[in-house]
């Protein structure tokens, strides 16, 4: 039995778990809990559209509660500590994952492939990180402080950054998929002339993926996010 708030999340973080835990005052322990779904708590607190909270069933008394809001305090409390918290990685696995992009699916991606044991590249053609959650959002609604923080969370963890480069242009998916185990395109929406650019074949949306692997036309090579379906949530 889920909770409306459990499933309506899109990331199906374990509301109700968080919540009992903060009414406990174990604030690490929800921490753990939402990073087992979120990997950028601070950053979606600030500006997920919650649809959690639509469906939570205090709202048919008085009023959700505020799942957002006690997030980001979750968030803002680690990140204010003098060691934000950093989940364990398995052994090295042995494989490298290249991913196109370096926003919010290509860094969400990189958190859970490193907790796997899997090494990463984020490879993005702007100069800094985060796509368009830098772009998007002013500084009132989601600080660049608090992206940076979360962003730099992610590279303690173990990712490697390649920017000012362009997959398709500066560096061929050909030489990835031969010099990586896997390739994740990331890299946001893709006009159909960016898809072919990197031979891939295109959807009714984006690139054309398997439904149940994620994996593209080409071995080995798989897309994930607005590269996939545009969507306005930015949880992934």
């Amino acid at each position: 039995c889920i909770a409306p708030c459990h499933n309506a999340c899109p990331a199906q973080m374990d509301v109700p778990r968080m919540i009992r835990q903060l009414d406990e005052g174990a604030v690490e322990a929800a921490l753990v809990t939402i990073k087992e779904h979120i990997a950028l708590p601070g950053v979606m607190g600030r500006i997920c559209s919650a649809p959690c909270e639509k469906g939570c069933r205090r709202g048919a008394y008085d009023g959700p509660a505020a799942i957002c809001m006690l997030e980001r305090y979750v968030a803002d409390v680690d990140l204010a500590s003098d060691e934000p918290f950093l989940p364990a990685r398995k052994p090295p696995s042995g494989k490298q994952v290249a991913i196109v992009g370096a926003g919010a699916t290509g860094l969400s991606a990189a958190y859970y492939l490193l907790q796997a044991g899997h090494e990463c590249t984020l490879i993005d053609k702007r100069e800094t990180l985060g796509g368009t959650l830098r772009d998007d959002f002013s500084e009132a609604v989601l600080p660049k402080k608090v992206l940076d923080a979360e962003i730099a969370c992610i590279e303690k963890l173990g990712a490697r950054f390649e920017m000012n480069t362009c997959v398709g242009i500066d560096l061929s998916l050909t030489t990835l998929r031969q010099d990586y185990d896997a390739v994740l395109v990331a890299a946001g929406v893709l006009e159909s002339g960016e898809i072919e650019a990197l031979a891939l074949a295109g959807g009714r949306n984006g690139v054309a993926v398997d439904r149940q692997t994620l994996q593209t036309s080409l071995d080995g090579v798989f897309a994930a996010g607005n590269s996939v379906r545009p969507s306005k949530l930015k949880v992934q």
